[in-house]
């Protein structure tokens, strides 16, 4: 059954144009003999990824020289170009649309970090890589693809809202067909009704990029496997000739044939190729074939798409002559250009909204925070931030939303998906770390995540770690309260580090330490940015010494109990090189003999990241770091660490331990690709620090007169497996340190 909620709307864009999603619509395009574009003309937009925007420019200089169109069809960027006019944009509206567009986000499936709740915000500083499988009874299952869409399903559906009361096809601007193939068959499918959007989303589903839709049972990707220049479709609309622009990539030598994705992708444009010679080869003297010289433009080349424009332009130009024919005069150009426009009029209030539950364990908690949309002004911008919200929990496949009406009156229909190779996951990652005098180390992670427990999203987490840092760790989390707003949880396990004691540049002995724990917190997630908590913790660590005279350095174990509160703000937009945020961390630990401990002391520990300034592509992030410690006792698990890649450059990981605590950084890091040119691929950095800080083992004797002081400078780059940095530091007392090591610019202290 679908939760249900009432929810007004209202109008879309300011961007490009002052338009709303209701009101008063374009009258629907005569359908004679049962054909839309019956002795009219077609226009045939073939796929072709980034050189489809190629078909901008043909767009543009059609409108220039008058020569109307009766209806659209389209195949892969083909589909949403054509798609977007055939809806009633105009091409430089168009142009200005996709030139908004932050390609790089779209082509991801991550929302912005600042609309994630506080629970994701902290699984992104804890991890190490992203590389998830299912697990199920038959194995390890996999995405169906490496993106599940759902950032471009969303741009979609922001751009075609206007269009919202249109689910037949033929009643737009101008009647259009998108084309898309149904990979269970292989068979061409014709999409002529039903959600415009996702019609436009299924047709260029690219394989093993983009995940199939499933639309009417039929799992769909790109029209361009079967019919990447769809001249057929557009005859069988009745079109009686056709202005057809093909944008097909060209085969690639073979000399660049020299993986087995590049020897897969010409097999593919091999195939694509013979169909498309066998649509073209049906062309007659009435029809005419627009081909722009795109060069050696990549179809994935989004960041130099936009030379495509011109290129367009200046193909259709040439054929000026040719097009005459297709032109009529100012007046049936006036009237033509009168019809072809978007619904105009006044927003409407939308009197529900129907979250259906069908393909989702959670869609109660999805339809839960919809609630406050009840009664307010529609805005896509605020829909969209509770979608990314739940979308970002990391549990759902898509998360899809349109505007219907029934029985009179306007809903807002949203769809989750649990992820298809769910419910229970399994995430890996690896890291190797070194500073290259004789510390080195690896840090495995695998962790068994078990989702969807309940309709709140309960969970349970199970992880192993390997390496430097190695133990195992388990936690059921179980939100609860309006919107999943507040949480509990139980946790548990065992972990072991080795831990130097260090005078100078000397190391006396180490330990190998282990701590064995068990706890429970509540929380109340205040907003996306703050998180109150409050919990409480008992466990035992044990200290066996590996390396040094036991005579002096003797093995032991401490018990420790103790009860804990904190506040934690996040709207970093990145939690490994940020650009803009800040985070902030406060707890307040009180550690008690009476709750099976072995002293009473009282700890508070802050931690403060925020980005001064950010230019370009510069960025300056400063942090804060310190803790105190004060009470009856000493007690060794309320011990502050420094040492280690900027955490006091120089100095080897954890070489300064003491209760008293006090550090502080400045970094600047510049992005070497910049994000404008780069669509698939990973960003280098390079960087630098300057560092300060120190510890100290009681209040008394802190002195701030001998802080040490370091600095860095490293490059770095972001990898599937997380940030990997190669840096050299030097600290106050001439040590200078190289190091390669994985990692977070921002890392999260624990209670």
């Amino acid at each position: 059954m679908p939760h249900r909620a009432a929810l007004p709307v209202s109008c879309l864009f300011t961007l490009l144009l002052p338009m709303c999603v209701d009101g008063a619509s374009t009258p629907a395009p005569a359908v004679r003999d049962g054909r839309p574009c019956a002795s009219g003309t077609a226009l045939v937009l073939g796929g072709g990824g980034a050189r489809g925007v190629a078909h901008i420019g043909v767009l543009e200089e059609l409108q220039k020289l008058h020569v109307p169109v009766d209806c659209v069809v389209g195949t892969s960027m083909g589909a949403i170009v054509g798609g977007l006019y055939a809806a009633g944009y105009s091409p430089l509206q168009i142009d200005a649309m996709l030139r908004s567009v932050d390609w790089q986000q779209v082509f991801s499936d991550s929302p912005p970090r600042a609309l994630l709740g506080m629970r994701a915000k902290d699984d992104q500083l804890d991890r190490i890589g992203n590389i998830e499988f299912g697990v199920g009874r038959s194995g390890l299952k996999l995405p169906r693809g490496a993106l599940e869409g759902q950032n471009l399903q969303q741009l979609l559906a922001r751009w075609l809202l206007p269009a919202w009361r249109t689910d037949d096809f033929d009643r737009l601007s101008l009647p259009f067909r998108a084309v898309a193939t149904d990979i269970g068959s292989g068979r061409r499918v014709v999409l002529a009704r039903g959600d415009l959007p996702l019609a436009i989303r299924a047709s260029m589903s690219v394989p093993a990029v983009f995940a199939p839709v499933t639309i009417d049972g039929r799992l769909l990707v790109d029209g361009g496997i079967s019919d990447n220049v769809p001249i057929d479709v557009a005859r069988a609309l009745g079109a009686r000739r056709l202005i057809v622009v093909d944008v097909s990539a060209p085969l690639k030598p073979a000399k660049e044939l020299n993986s087995p994705l590049a020897i897969t992708d010409q097999m593919i444009t091999v195939l694509m190729r013979h169909e498309t010679r066998r649509q073209l080869a049906t062309l007659g003297p009435d029809d005419l074939l627009i081909r722009p010289d795109l060069g050696d433009l990549g179809s994935a080349d989004f960041t130099g798409a936009y030379r495509a424009i011109g290129m367009g332009r200046a193909a259709a130009a040439a054929l000026a002559p040719q097009l005459r024919r297709f032109a009529v005069d100012d007046a049936r150009w006036q009237a033509w250009l009168a019809r072809h426009q978007l619904p105009q009029g006044p927003a409407p209030v939308v009197d529900f909204v129907d979250v259906e539950g069908a393909h989702s364990r959670t869609a109660p908690l999805v339809a839960d925070r919809l609630q406050g949309e009840v009664g307010r002004v529609f805005s896509a911008a605020r829909v969209d931030a509770q979608i990314d919200r739940s979308y970002g929990e990391g549990t759902y496949e898509s998360i899809d939303y349109r505007l219907l009406q029934r029985y009179g009156a306007t809903g807002l229909e949203v769809t989750p998906v649990d992820k298809s190779w769910g419910p229970d996951f399994l995430r890996v990652g690896l890291s190797l770390s070194d500073d290259f005098r004789g510390n080195a180390g690896y840090q495995a992670l695998i962790e068994y995540n078990r989702t969807g427990l309940d309709s709140l999203g309960r969970e349970w987490r199970n992880r192993l770690s390997l390496g430097r840092v190695a133990g195992i760790e388990s936690e059921l989390y179980q939100p609860f309260g309006p919107q999943a707003q507040f949480y509990g949880k139980l946790y548990g396990g065992y972990r072991a580090l080795n831990q130097p004691v260090v005078d100078n540049t000397t190391t006396l002995a180490q330990y190998r330490v282990g701590r064995l724990q068990a706890g429970a917190e509540l929380g109340w997630d205040v907003s996306e940015d703050w998180r109150l908590r409050t919990g409480i913790q008992r466990g035992r660590d044990s200290f066996a010494l590996s390396i040094g005279n036991p005579a002096v350095y003797p093995s032991f174990r401490t018990p420790f109990a103790d009860v804990y509160a904190g506040v934690v703000h996040d709207n970093l937009d990145d939690a490994d090189f940020p650009t803009r945020g800040w985070r902030g961390d406060f707890t307040y630990t009180a550690y008690r003999s009476a709750l099976g401990g072995n002293a009473d002391s009282d700890v508070a520990r802050a931690a403060y990241d925020q980005v001064l300034w950010h230019g370009g592509r510069d960025t300056v992030l400063t942090g804060l770091r310190g803790q105190s410690q004060w009470g009856s006792g000493q007690v060794l698990q309320a011990s502050g660490v420094l040492g280690g890649f900027l955490d006091l450059s120089g100095l080897t990981e954890r070489a300064l331990v003491g209760n008293q605590l006090a550090y502080g950084r400045l970094v600047v890091y510049r992005d070497l690709t910049g994000s404008g040119e780069r669509i698939v691929g990973f960003p280098f950095y390079l960087g630098g620090s300057l560092e300060a800080g120190n510890v100290w083992n009681t209040r008394s004797q802190i002195n701030f007169n001998r802080l040490i002081y370091a600095g860095s400078t490293f490059i770095a780059l972001k990898s599937p497996l997380g940030p990997i940095f190669f840096g050299v530091g030097h600290a106050s007392g001439g040590r200078t340190t190289f190091y390669l090591s994985f990692g977070s610019l921002i890392r999260r202290q624990d209670p």
